[in-house]
């Protein structure tokens, strides 16, 4: 298998069976795919990889499996064992918990939703070719449930009908370690075009690869900002003398809209009466196209993941800038005192993103810190200014994770599962 690349306009991301029955806790598969879930890092690299793929601007498509309902086999001959169970089960029953989408992994604004399939292929039966023909997509990363069944069944028929196809043996699961083994020694290598972990992926995404020739050529990463093709090109000066207004960004989970992958660019013309909206923030700046949006959303992953989680000093510095600006009560100023601060912190530190938005040159991204030497875990919401392409300054908001019994909504404050 060799190396390929995932141009966004021709790449999509399936995401397979990506409901609370399989992927949260209390679902009804949870805990049968708990296992071999934790043996590869699966809900921390799913965290990681879509928000990544969304960031990248490549297609998002749902392909869901067949909701229970009631008298949906009457007069089957020849269920297969699934479909026994899940008749028997109620498996991913339709206006139940468990039959819902996943909040962090279900579908987002401009995703694809496609039919339900009833057994093992997200293929037969559906809509899915059709929708992948229409929108010109060549290229398929299959991730979700199970390894060996759905994902397998789908990623199989694919090739069959002249899809590229990759497999992510780290952003899967199966009901056992055989399941896996099957997936990605057995099976896999006789059809994908390509199998990869997800670190693999990530370095080989639109957004990476252009901050790569970014770095190696020494350009600008700020070029990404388009000019409208019928306007004159704003000057310097121009460019920040537009006003400002602004607004509080609604940030919104589950089935509502944070991104939209059909969203026209914008474009930056010569009209002082432009306005960018910030987050509550007046400050100066140039429109910001939403490709350079993605951008700067892949950016901040890349960034947080390099200091807090690989505490690779050398190599955070190329995200934060020398004058960086942290609003803070306990951090000494500057990148220094925010390096110095991580450098304190016991090396079992963890950061794990959830949901991000980017809206001009501002990015909101909700997250979890544990193994800081602290009794509770922290949700944060971090704010970053982006600038010339790097951090340049930062806000944030913590509160303590509640426990199960703090709760008072009995939900989770992050992710689908309660601190142990």
């Amino acid at each position: 298998m060799t190396t390929t690349t995932y141009a966004a306009d021709r790449t999509a991301l399936l995401i397979v069976d990506p409901y609370n029955d399989f992927m949260s806790e209390g679902g009804k598969l949870y805990e049968r795919t708990k296992e071999t879930a934790a043996a590869v890092g699966f809900y921390d690299n799913m965290r990681k990889l879509i928000p990544a793929i969304r960031a990248a601007r490549l297609h998002v498509i749902i392909v869901p499996h067949h909701r229970w309902r009631d008298s949906d086999y009457k007069g089957w001959k020849h269920m297969n064992p699934s479909q026994v169970w899940a008749n028997q089960a109620q498996g991913f029953a339709a206006g139940s918990w468990g039959g819902e989408f996943h909040p962090e992994f279900g579908p987002r604004n401009g995703d694809v939703v496609v039919l339900e399939h009833w057994a093992q292929s997200g293929f037969a039966n559906t809509d899915l070719d059709a929708h992948l023909t229409q929108r010109g997509i060549e290229k398929l990363i299959l991730v979700g449930m199970v390894a060996n069944t759905c994902v397998e069944g789908t990623a199989r028929f694919g090739m069959e009908l002249g899809y590229h196809v990759t497999l992510m043996k780290d952003a899967t699961a199966a009901f056992e370690q055989e399941g896996m083994h099957a997936a990605h020694e057995v099976n896999g290598p006789r059809f994908a075009h390509a199998m990869l972990t997800t670190e693999e992926l990530l370095a080989l995404l639109p957004a990476s690869q252009e901050r790569k020739h970014d770095d190696e050529t020494g350009r600008d990463r700020s070029e990404a900002r388009t000019l409208a093709k019928n306007s004159e090109p704003m000057t310097s000066k121009e460019k920040y003398m537009g006003k400002l207004e602004g607004r509080i960004a609604l940030i919104t989970g589950g089935d509502s809209g944070i991104y939209h992958h059909n969203e026209e660019e914008t474009t930056m013309t010569k009209n002082t009466d432009t306005k960018l909206f910030h987050a509550g923030l007046a400050r100066s700046s140039a429109i910001i196209s939403p490709r350079s949006e993605s951008k700067n959303k892949a950016l901040v992953l890349e960034a947080f993941d390099t200091l807090f989680n690989k505490r690779d000093y050398a190599a955070a510095e190329r995200y934060w800038s020398p004058n960086y600006i942290q609003h803070s009560a306990h951090i000494e100023p500057g990148r220094d005192g925010l390096f110095n601060l991580i450098k304190s912190i016991p090396p079992t530190l963890k950061y794990e993103p959830g949901m991000i938005v980017a809206e001009g040159d501002l990015v909101i991204i909700h997250g979890r810190f544990s193994g800081f030497g602290q009794p509770v875990n922290w949700i944060a919401a971090d704010i970053v200014r982006i600038a010339d392409g790097v951090l340049a300054e930062h806000w944030d908001v913590i509160q303590d994770e509640a426990t199960r019994e703090q709760s008072k909504s009995g939900k989770p404050m992050f992710g689908n599962t309660f601190p142990k």
